[in-house]
């Protein structure tokens, strides 16, 4: 089998007719009498917003945009007032979420002893991989070693933050979706699911509906550009505006590369040593070292087994999860054994 970007190709006018249906059934059993789509300006809020329009028309869909005052970029709230306008809905503004998190004592999750602590920390974590009776070690990207296990403590309280940044936003889009009795919308894809890039029950995946959880990143670039979602939005950068630079700069992967590696390996049957060898990546440049191609799919796989417990605490294996070599390693001639459902791909 080869690898071939065709593998992430659907049918888009399928997908948002049967996504259309399932967001009126849904709000129907809800009983509500509006949409609030969480909007960051970006593709995949964006995307949900344009969809939810299309169900229920401009003048019951309204955007809760919810910055955070000491960390989103100058820039942004600026682009989300243009795009709203562009759109034409309303845009509600929510700017209390540094005052609850200052009155929560939330810690700040960039400053000083953290980044010092941070770059300290990253030295010390390490990944494996076994090929045969051989292990191989490389340092562990910082995203994968934080959701795997915080024992740093300055770090673990940094990733504190991030947290409850997140779940103050959900307390505030709660309380403004129950004032107005309206369905609650999830903008997550399934890139950011699998690979833990979102805080469980955040912003992100708690609400009421969901719009593009099925797809894959690059999935929902194709359906943003379907719908006609704004040129100036299809191409920029995804970022969690939390300066921490862009996604792909903090993953150290792109998300064709991610979506790739997920679906030959955990839906088709795969390989890692497989994928690596026939996907032709080019070796791993992680700013102190470049590593050889493996290491970018072992990465993959690892970033899917740390978040296992956010995707499914209930049917999460803590016996599994105890073994490091579990957490840490990968077996790169052993094919995925707990298969993910993606009825989106053909």
């Amino acid at each position: 089998m080869s690898i071939s970007q065709k593998i992430l190709e659907i049918d888009i006018e399928a997908f948002r007719k049967e996504k259309i249906q399932e967001l009126k059934e849904r709000h129907q059993a809800l009983y509500r009498n509006s949409i609030i789509v969480p909007f960051s300006g970006g593709i995949d809020s964006s995307t949900s917003l344009i969809l939810a329009i299309e169900v229920f028309g401009s003048n019951k869909v309204a955007a809760w945009y919810c910055p955070d005052n000491r960390y989103t970029d100058k820039k942004t709230t600026p682009k989300v007032k243009k795009i709203i306008e562009y759109i034409g809905v309303e845009l509600i503004l929510e700017d209390r979420l540094r005052s609850v998190l200052r009155a929560a004592e939330v810690p700040h999750f960039h400053n000083f002893k953290t980044k010092h602590e941070r770059d300290k920390w990253k030295s010390e974590i390490t990944m494996f991989y076994l090929d045969g009776d051989k292990r191989y070690e490389a340092p562990m990207n910082m995203h994968t070693a934080a959701i795997l296990s915080c024992e740093n403590e300055a770090v673990a309280e940094a990733y504190a933050g991030i947290v409850a940044q997140h779940d103050a936003r959900v307390l505030l889009a709660r309380k403004e979706s129950n004032k107005r009795n309206a369905t609650l919308v999830c903008c997550a894809n399934g890139t950011e699911e699998k690979i833990g890039w979102y805080t469980k029950d955040g912003i992100d995946n708690s609400g009421d509906v969901w719009t593009i959880r099925e797809l894959y990143k690059t999935q929902v670039q194709a359906l943003a550009k379907h719908i006609k979602v704004p040129e100036f939005i299809l191409y920029e950068k995804s970022s969690s505006d939390m300066g921490i630079g862009d996604d792909e700069k903090i993953l150290q992967h792109d998300y064709l590369d991610m979506d790739l590696i997920l679906e030959y390996h955990l839906n088709r049957g795969m390989t890692p040593k497989e994928i690596a060898q026939k996907h032709g990546m080019e070796p791993w440049d992680i700013g102190t070292q470049t590593l050889d191609s493996i290491w970018r799919v072992v990465d993959v796989i690892l970033k899917n087994r740390a978040s296992e417990h956010m995707r499914n605490p209930k049917s999460f294996d803590t016996e599994r999860w105890k073994d490091s070599e579990y957490r840490n390693c990968v077996d790169i001639n052993q094919p995925y054994q707990y298969k993910f459902s993606s009825k989106s791909l053909k």
